[in-house]
């Protein structure tokens, strides 16, 4: 209200006041709207958030307000949109204690020659579902989902099952759908076994309306990466001595039995419980 009245009734008073007073004044007024703890930030190693913070000053104040706002917003696209194209996907490994573990945060978890097993800690939506595929693949052809596609690769034998744990997957959209109908297709007839882990059941329903089970069988969707790595053994263990029947009769049913028996939960997180030794 006092703001209100000086504007109509007083700004003839301010005509000769300099414009350092009237900058020191919007100084003392704009630092009371800033919330920013240097020294936190600094201790939590939040060096983003403090490059960004030192940017967007240092662009409004020397190129103006205008200006500034655009740097800061675009700078923040730029970093949402690398965010997107690299998604966070690590490799497991057993340990000798049966966790299994990220491969690159923990030396003594070893992965299984054969069998890739990895976990996909990013909701899988139409901005990083073709990153996701393109990182898997590299993955089982080379053994590393950062090399170029005409490097050697560093796998000891060809991969023979996949397996996948959707723990951290918390949303699916239809583009990352149609986009694992194809991964699943595709391993199934390269007569890879792939196996999925902690489903949450909404997915399920989902993905059984857009027919992934006529491509991944029920007994390959569990609620422990052990038991899915031993199912892909056995699997190749089975085919190296001979044909193995596969009868997909009441597959469905059968599917859903499996969540319910290992459901436990509210219905807004239903998906597979994670044991202990796949913490």
């Amino acid at each position: 209200m006092i703001v209100l009245l000086c504007i109509l009734f007083f700004m003839p008073l301010f005509t000769y006041l300099p414009m350092t007073a009237v900058a020191a004044i919007v100084i003392v007024a704009a630092a009371r709207l800033i919330h920013f703890d240097f020294a936190f930030q600094w201790r939590i190693r939040a060096y983003r958030e403090i490059v960004l913070t030192v940017l967007s000053f240092l662009s409004t104040f020397f190129l103006g307000p205008e200006l500034g706002i655009v740097v800061a917003l675009g700078v923040s696209l730029f970093l949402v949109v690398k965010h997107t194209t690299m998604p966070n996907l690590a490799i497991l490994g057993r340990t000798p204690s049966n966790k299994w573990r990220d491969i690159s945060l923990f030396a003594s978890a070893d992965s299984i020659p054969g069998v890739l097993v990895v976990r996909i800690d990013e909701s899988l939506y139409f901005g990083n579902i073709e990153q996701i595929k393109d990182m898997i693949s590299r993955i089982e052809r080379l053994g590393d989902p950062h090399l170029h596609p005409s490097a050697a690769s560093r796998n000891i034998v060809p991969v023979h099952g996949v397996v996948i744990d959707c723990k951290n997957v918390n949303t699916l959209d239809s583009i990352a759908i149609t986009e694992l109908l194809g991964m699943a297709a595709d391993y199934k007839r390269r007569d890879i076994t792939f196996c999925l882990i902690h489903v949450r059941l909404e997915h399920l329903t989902s993905l059984e309306a857009a027919g992934l089970f006529s491509h991944v069988p029920p007994q390959n969707f569990h609620s422990r990466i052990s038991a899915a790595v031993e199912q892909v053994q056995s699997i190749h263990a089975a085919k190296q001595r001979g044909p193995l029947a596969r009868s997909s009769v009441g597959f469905r049913q059968s599917i859903r039995t499996t969540i319910i028996d290992d459901y436990e939960g509210p219905t807004s997180t239903r998906h597979f419980e994670t044991p202990d030794d796949d913490l």
